[in-house]
């Protein structure tokens, strides 16, 4: 399921970020991006180089949509869904890259007057699925 839509201010777009396609993989990736790697004291040379891959991912994933990006113009709320063994508060140092990457291409900013929210869970998909939409307040 992806889509855009923009219609009198209602805004919503998502789009899928696949897993590596191995179990081994899945585990390395899990290790690697987790937000119990960050609380292990991460350097930050080594963040600076996950923030890369992720807004190199994300940057991928809006590419293989093959749509027009368009940016919300109004507050929005992002929603993260998951499928792998994580539990779900162990995906915000990826949910934070993802956001960032999404800074200047669908929102204009990541600061509150544009990002009311954002939801984590899970689905599923075998993917990383993002949706971007009107905040309703």
């Amino acid at each position: 399921m992806q889509q855009t839509k923009q219609d009198n201010e209602q805004f919503y777009f998502s789009f899928d970020i696949n897993y590596p396609n191995t179990k081994a993989g899945l585990s390395q990736w899990n290790r690697q991006y987790s937000l119990n790697a960050y609380y292990a004291g991460k350097h930050w040379a080594t963040r600076k180089k996950d923030a890369d891959f992720w807004h190199a991912l994300v940057f991928e994933a809006l590419y293989k949509k093959q749509q027009p990006l368009v940016m919300a113009n109004a507050p929005v709320t992002i929603t993260c869904l998951f499928n792998d063994s994580l539990d779900c508060s162990n995906h915000a140092a990826m949910v934070k890259m993802i956001e960032d990457a999404l800074k200047g291409v669908i929102i204009k900013d990541d600061s509150p007057k544009y990002v009311k929210g954002i939801t984590m869970g899970f689905h599923e998909d075998a993917c990383i699925r993002v949706i971007v939409q009107s905040w309703q307040s």
